[in-house]
């Protein structure tokens, strides 16, 4: 190829990856006439913007003779982040981010992730229409008369070229135009365009135009990335320590209202012998900051402070000062998410998550490791153990358990549809089905072994799963009831049995357990948490964390802030997910900078 060619090439992937991009306005609805013509120029104004920048940096390479294939290598690898993107922020609601690029360069992650032949089959045509589109190119270019070439380079250059710049300035504007005015139909609709670059103006355009600057409904809120940690802000004093055996039984993706007699029946007779809080919030709506906020009591936006610093929470410290014997045990990899590097950094020669096989086997192999465990403990000293099932999660189980009919529906997140949606929740009931047979196991064997009576027995889970009940599937994407409310039992000696409906949080665990082992400091010297068991307990709101935002459920509402400045915060009804537009936005505010102070508490 020789330089006119190679423009003409460039030409070509630009336009081809704009059509792909356009498809990213399909997530937006309710468009007004402006609304759309600002969506599609954002985004040809935002894929315009990387080839420009392309442009710039290969520019001196057109002349070279192998300059065709750098270029090839470059437009496949824009077009196939395009629709990885595309794929992304269909199921999640988000964009590519630090948890893909963590999935995709941590071995470990590949436990948690399921993949089916189906979505194989669809990300290899994918992959062959990219490659196919490069090889015609390139050949139908190579084809070409020179005197053909340059007429079409001339008439891009002279007449696309310059209206992608005038689509860049019109967009830029509007955009600046409409944060002034804080045109919410405006600014939201950017939440689709990936790689986007607000331009923010205020000034300039109070300066020099005298436009007036709407009054912000909301204040707009930035949760930095964490890096200087202070935990915990006092000593922790231990007096009339007691030391009460404690099992934990955690299940990935376990909603608390599919407990149920017909559901899992095992679950549901344990919890009429506990503590059992209808309305609990995870501190996360996926796996990392669930847990993460379990075993530590506080807000997950420390997550990447304690991941840098590999700090682990009080809670193993005091376990271990209390010379308790301990087993965790996890049917998936602790690597990723890394909790080998947070939670279970100084207990990790007590970890066993090596099992291999399918997702089910490695549950068997868990449950019978467990098994071999609690039998080769000594009884007269305190026991600790957390066992960790992610069947639940994957929807694994086998034919005794195919009780939910039907549920002829494969495990694929790129196709799922809301049609699936009954078969899907049938799936994962049936695999709850199954996780609660291994859970009878559990609790035999702690009555064989005259450990059920005089310990702390608690179930918990990490966050929900939802099934298109407010637009969405799976996890990781809202903070609807369906994806945040996890599972939360506790039974303890001489604590009478009860139901509890109002709000509690994962958070508070660790501050209840320990209160029981004799920790005599103030909660807030190391939780955000609260212990459950006080009189005066009362909890009307919950953190719960994200990659890219983050979220304050209350009873009534659920403040969403997110994490980048250039978007805002949102208020949602929390029993409808549905946006709310008439609230106090003074008690919101105060909401906000209370949370915000709060997230504070920890740092240097």
């Amino acid at each position: 190829m020789y330089k006119g060619n190679n423009l003409l090439y460039f030409y070509s992937n630009l336009f081809f990856s704009a059509g792909l991009f356009l498809s990213f306005a399909l997530f937006n609805s309710g468009y007004r006439a402006f609304d759309l013509l600002f969506t599609l120029l954002a985004l040809l104004s935002t894929i315009a913007t990387v080839y420009l920048i392309y442009f710039i940096t290969t520019r001196v390479f057109f002349n070279l003779k192998y300059t065709h294939l750098l270029l090839g290598a470059l437009f496949l690898f824009t077009n196939i982040a395009i629709l990885a993107d595309f794929a992304i922020y269909r199921i999640w609601k988000f964009h590519i981010n630090g948890m893909v690029l963590n999935i995709l360069f941590s071995p470990a992650s590949y436990d948690s992730l399921y993949m089916t032949s189906g979505a194989l089959m669809v990300i290899v045509a994918a992959l062959l229409v990219l490659v196919l589109f490069q090889y015609f190119a390139y050949t139908k270019i190579e084809a070409m008369a020179y005197e053909r070439v340059q007429k079409a380079n001339r008439m891009i250059s002279a007449g696309v070229v310059p209206l992608l710049f005038l689509i860049i300035a019109f967009e830029k504007v509007s955009y600046a135009v409409a944060n002034l005015k804080h045109d919410s139909y405006i600014l939201e609709r950017t939440k689709v365009i990936p790689l986007y670059q607000p331009l923010l103006m205020d000034d300039f355009l109070v300066d020099a135009f005298h436009m007036k600057k709407a009054h912000a409904a909301t204040i707009e809120v930035r949760i930095d990335k964490i890096t200087n940690i202070r935990y915990p802000l006092k000593p922790i004093r231990l007096e009339g320590a007691q030391t009460p055996n404690i099992f934990i039984f955690g299940i990935d993706a376990l909603r608390s209202d599919v407990i149920s007699k017909d559901v899992t029946p095992n679950l549901y007779d344990f919890a009429q012998s506990s503590l059992f809080f209808a309305d609990n919030k995870s501190g996360g709506n996926n796996t990392r900051f669930g847990l993460f906020s379990l075993f530590y009591g506080i807000n997950s936006s420390y997550w990447f402070g304690f991941l840098n610093a590999q700090k682990g929470p009080v809670f193993f410290d005091v376990l271990r000062k209390l010379d308790y014997r301990m087993g965790i045990i996890s049917s998936v990899n602790m690597e990723w998410p890394e909790f080998r590097k947070t939670a279970f950094i100084d207990v990790q020669d007590h970890l066993r998550d090596d099992f291999e096989g399918t997702p089910l086997q490695r549950v068997e192999q868990a449950i019978d490791a467990f098994m071999s465990w609690i039998d080769a403990q000594d009884a007269r000293r305190p026991i600790f153990s957390f066992l960790w099932f992610d069947s639940v999660h994957s929807r694994s189980y086998d034919d005794t358990y195919r009780k939910f009919l039907p549920d002829d529906a494969g495990n694929d997140y790129l196709t799922v549809e809301r049609a699936d949606m009954e078969k899907q929740f049938n799936r994962y009931k049936n695999s709850a089905l199954c996780v609660d047979e291994k859970f009878r196991r559990f609790i035999d064997k702690l009555k064989e072994k005259n450990l059920y009576e005089n310990s702390i027995i608690v179930v918990v889970s990490d966050h929900g799963q939802e099934f298109f009940e407010y637009g969405m599937y799976g996890h990781n994407s809202a903070y609807n009831v369906a994806q945040v409310n996890a599972a939360l039992m506790i039974r303890m000696p001489h604590i009478a049995p009860k139901i509890v409906q109002t709000q509690t949080s994962s958070l508070d665990l660790v501050p209840t357990l320990l209160k029981r082992l004799g920790v005599t400091n103030a909660t807030g010297d190391y939780s955000h948490g609260m212990d459950l068991l006080d009189p005066a307990y009362e909890r009307h709101c919950s953190f719960v964390g994200n990659w890219n935002e983050n979220a304050i459920v209350c009873d009534d509402y659920t403040v969403i802030m997110p994490d980048v400045i250039s978007k805002q915060t949102e208020v949602r009804d929390t029993k409808s997910y549905k946006k709310v537009t008439d609230y106090d936005a003074a008690k919101i505010n105060g909401l906000i900078l209370k949370t915000l102070d709060e997230n504070r508490r920890f740092l240097k």
